[in-house]
């Protein structure tokens, strides 16, 4: 190979070559002479563009040859070879840069004895002496000298041999240096001539030179924060910072300086001084101010330039001598943007990823995106990314309406390595690469977009999601109170949604202005499980007589509002094949089920499906599914479930058997059996035979299970959930019982059993001490079912719901309600009663007084007429109304003399007041 090798900056390079035999000429200089197998060269490359040869052999046993290239990196010494790239031969890729000319060698003069070498002025690290050819047995060299800049390097000026003798500890980096004392006398004279020993290890600092630059927000208090941002490029005007970290620099007790050197593509340096940001930080800081015009203080600039910042590392340990520390920052340029959605799957083996874009698309891929995974977006764009905090913008659409916007941030988490990007300190923003990620969720278009963050999905991961907001003016600002928890930011798809990303890109290399877009659909891996009756567990054997439970999981057949369905194929080993169509669980739920009962044919019919799949004992069933995706190592779609049929099954004896031609009696009898069950468990417990109570449970909740799988139909769904409720009830499992009543209540609101389920799931909250659940679910029943014969009970238990919790008012205004509603039930006369208690303990004596005499009107014949005389007198009495309360003990000891109430109004009528009251009523009489 020949051509041009472009050398932007000057530096060292080296370049290894492979093959049978290898050689490298440069600049027409055998650099690597012809030589076997692999041979890498290191060469110090001035700026230039130079003539490169390479000569390598490739043979039938080593097909493939290769030449590497690694560019001096100062800010690494890690030496990384990579492959030649097309910018390294494109003179075109460096501004003004010109073809190298070859520097005449040196001639070296000899006067007598002595041998003079002059050359033009170099930085050396060491020299080398390489005698070729001589003559004698042995090389002879009285003395060297160096010389140069009017200085003379070798021999040095000092007497190396005095170093040791000095007062000064002359350390190079990696020495260790210990310091001893030797304590002669101890406290107590216990220890004498204690040796005492530190030690430390003398070392340098590689410094680093970075181009920085701030964020400035002002924060909820009012003040100004600024964030530090890693710069790469600018436009002309803007300012560039120049951040130097060299501990070694930090030399004095006041704030230091050191000097910096800015230089515009090969022009002369400029000369900056960066100051220390604080005593003792090691932290400097220079401010470049850039222009497009010619500035006094600011250096000129223009698209396409590139600024080197650089320092002199004096004292370092990589690579050990004084060495200048450079970086660059480019102006900004249009560049041609790209997008791209990544793929993602669910491997044959079961793992899910992201499948990296290895090369540029047509512009009518679609990407294949698996829906477990966020749907991820990059978009490439140079001249965007300015800055490590650099972001861009992107709308994404589906074909059914959803919109949102992402705002994507720097990442090169899903494209492929680059050796190229390798020694940057940041890939991504060198590349522009910027990446954005939504979770999906199935919905439709009216579907929540916001979720709690609760685990069941992905998190969005890179990016951030722009929620809109509300564009009423009426709507009150957040003033960032009250923060609800974390939440999720969702993307509402179907099977059948085509993702749309759209990127604007405004700055191109001919002043165009482009939409560019990138396409993406569902192509989500399913799972097909044959399950038990819960289609929790995968199952191991089926029985005949029995019924096959089938569970899909494909999100790709969400297609719809209602519930979808997919088709499924059943073979057997004995002849059956069929296709069965499984329902899906929930809308935009994605999971599909169905059970089939197995009926017993030795030989079966295929094609004859009629809710039943034939087989017989011993059988082999097999459930297979054909997906979208590939799902087997040898690149087939087909999902394959096999499960064995049983060799016979379990005999069961049950109350008693028939086979009805009517489904609806078939039904019915099981309900009975049931209930029957269910009553015959209450007698056994009461009689405490708990061994034949379990038993009839166990054949009462046996019999409900038969019940829902031998009749699916979700109309027997609420009764079969009551007398599972009434089970669990009877057995104090509040648990179960509340979430059997509930599931009636929630999913069956209409149904006749609905108000009894409402009743009891109160029952069941406050038997388990949820005193507020209970209460809520009381109220409930009163509102949804305002014509329930319950609602008497209901206003019971509340009413003494809140007489318990000592909220009286509440309790009396409940009290009076029923009264009104149901004034001739057998629990009036008690509510009655109870209204006047609640007024005498909220202390309100005479309006207690007055619900007393009312009970004592409505009822003058019950057991509590005489308890509701004497409490009369006592809120009388208490609200000092003494004559009403003497009427009222007076009324109680002579209508009901016998009672305990009147024995207490005996013992009332001879306190003073009311012994006052009987003389002021005797006088009166006279």
């Amino acid at each position: 190979w020949s051509g041009p090798l472009v050398q932007e900056r000057q530096g060292a390079i080296r370049i290894e070559v492979s093959g049978r035999n290898t050689a490298l000429m440069l600049n027409g200089k055998l650099e690597m002479p012809i030589r076997e197998g692999t041979q890498s060269v290191d060469l110090f490359v001035p700026r230039g563009v130079h003539k490169l040869n390479i000569l390598t052999i490739a043979t039938p046993e080593a097909k493939s040859v290769e030449a590497k290239l690694a560019r001096e990196n100062r800010q690494s010494s890690i030496v990384k070879m990579r492959p030649f790239t097309a910018i390294d031969f494109d003179p075109d890729s460096a501004a003004d840069i010109p073809y190298f000319e070859p520097v005449p060698a040196p001639e070296i003069t000899q006067e007598e004895n002595r041998w003079n070498l002059s050359m033009p002025s170099r930085e050396l690290r060491f020299i080398d002496f390489e005698f070729l050819e001589y003559r004698g047995e042995a090389i002879a060299i009285n003395n060297v000298e160096i010389s140069g800049g009017e200085l003379k390097h070798i021999p040095p000026t000092a007497d190396v041999l005095e170093l040791a003798s000095n007062d000064v500890l002359e350390l190079a980096p990696g020495d260790t240096v210990t310091v001893s004392y030797l304590d002669e006398l101890t406290a107590g004279a216990e220890q004498r001539n204690r040796l005492l020993t530190k030690s430390l290890t003398a070392t340098y600092y590689n410094g680093q030179i970075t181009p920085i630059s701030y964020d400035f927000n002002r924060s909820g208090n009012g003040s100004i924060k600024g964030t530090r941002k890693e710069l790469l490029r600018i436009e002309p005007g803007e300012r560039i910072v120049a951040e130097i970290v060299d501990f070694d620099l930090d030399v004095g007790l006041d704030r230091d300086e050191v000097e910096v050197e800015i230089q515009v593509n090969s022009a002369p340096p400029f000369k900056y001084t960066a100051t220390e940001t604080g005593a003792s930080t090691g932290v400097f800081l220079a401010e470049i101010d850039t222009a497009a015009e010619a500035t006094e203080g600011k250096i000129t600039v223009k698209q396409g330039d590139k600024v080197y910042l650089r320092y002199k590392d004096v004292q370092n340990i990589f690579p050990g001598h004084a060495f200048y520390r450079e970086t660059v920052v480019l102006l900004n340029e249009p560049t041609k943007a790209q997008i791209q959605i990544v793929d993602s799957e669910t491997s044959v083996e079961g793992g899910m990823r992201f499948l990296p874009v290895e090369e540029p698309r047509l512009q009518d891929h679609i990407s294949k995106v698996e829906y477990r995974l966020p749907l991820t977006i990059e978009v490439i764009d140079p001249d965007r990314a300015k800055d490590s905090r650099s972001t861009v913008l992107v709308d994404v659409m589906t074909t059914q309406g959803v919109k949102t916007q992402i705002e994507c941030v720097l990442s090169r988490a899903f494209a492929t390595p680059k050796e190229a990007l390798s020694e940057s300190r940041n890939p991504a923003l060198l590349e522009g690469r910027f990446v954005g990620q939504i979770p999906l969720l199935l919905g439709s278009p009216q579907s929540i977009t916001m979720l709690p963050e609760d685990g069941t999905l992905p998190k969005g991961g890179l990016g951030k999601i722009i929620i809109p907001t509300d564009p009423d003016p009426e709507t009150p600002l957040d003033d960032g109170e009250n923060k609800s928890k974390a939440a999720l930011a969702v993307l509402s798809v179907v099977g059948t949604d085509q993702f749309t990303a759209i990127y604007q890109d405004t700055s191109r290399p001919d002043d165009s202005k482009i939409t560019l877009n990138a396409a993406a659909k569902l192509f989500s891996a399913a799972s097909l499980e044959i399950t038990n009756e819960e289609y929790l567990e995968p199952a191991e054997i089926a029985y005949v007589g029995k019924k096959l439970f089938l569970r899909l999981s494909d999100p790709d057949l969400d297609i719809s509002k209602k519930r979808d369905l997919a088709i499924v194929r059943i073979i057997t080993e004995s002849g059956e094949d069929e296709t069965v169509e499984l329902e899906e669980t929930l809308t935009h739920s994605g999971v599909f089920s169905g059970s089939f009962p197995l009926q017993a044919n030795p030989k079966p019919v295929p094609g004859n499906f009629e809710g039943e799949i034939e087989c017989f004992f011993g059988d082999q069933i097999t459930a297979g599914y054909l997906d979208n995706v590939i799902q087997t190592i040898d690149g087939q779609p087909i999902i394959k479930r096999i499960l064995p049929v049983a060799v016979g099954t379990d005999g069961i004896m049950a109350a008693f058997s028939k086979i009805y031609k009517d489904e609806d009696l078939a039904i019915q009898t099981q309900f009975h059996i049931a209930e029957s069950y269910f009553e015959l468990f209450k007698s056994q417990r009461k009689l405490k035979q708990d061994a034949k109570a379990e038993a009839a449970l166990t054949s009462g909740q046996r019999v409900l299970r038969d019940l829902q799988d031998d009749y699916p139909n979700p109309k027997y769904a609420p009764r079969v959930s009551y007398l599972l409720g009434q089970f669990a009830q009877e057995m104090e499992a509040w648990n179960e019982a509340i979430a059997a009543y509930g599931s009636i209540v929630r999913n069956h609101p209409e149904h006749n059993l609905a108000p009894d389920s409402q009743y009891k799931l109160g029952q069941c909250h406050e038997e388990a001490g949820e005193l507020d659940e209970a209460l809520e679910a009381y109220v409930t029943l009163a509102g949804t079912y305002p014509k329930s014969p319950l609602i008497a009970n209901v206003m019971l238990r509340i009413n003494e719901h809140f007489y318990t919790k000592e909220d009286y008012s509440v309790a009396a205004s409940v009290g009076e309600k029923f009264l009104e509603k149901f004034p001739n039930h057998e629990w009036t006369p008690k509510m009655a009663f109870r209204i006047g208690q609640c007024h005498y303990k909220q202390e309100e004596f005479l309006k207690g007084g007055k619900s007393f005499d009312a009970f004592t009107k409505r009822f003058p014949d019950q057991e509590l007429t005489a308890q509701a005389l004497f409490w009369a007198g006592e809120s009388y009495r208490m609200g000092r109304d003494i004559p009403n309360a003497f009427r009222r003990y007076n009324r109680c000891r002579w209508d009901y003399p016998e009672s305990d109430a009147a024995k207490y109004s005996r013992g009332r009528l001879a306190l003073p007041e009311l012994l006052s009251q009987f003389e002021k009523e005797a006088n009166l009489n006279e």
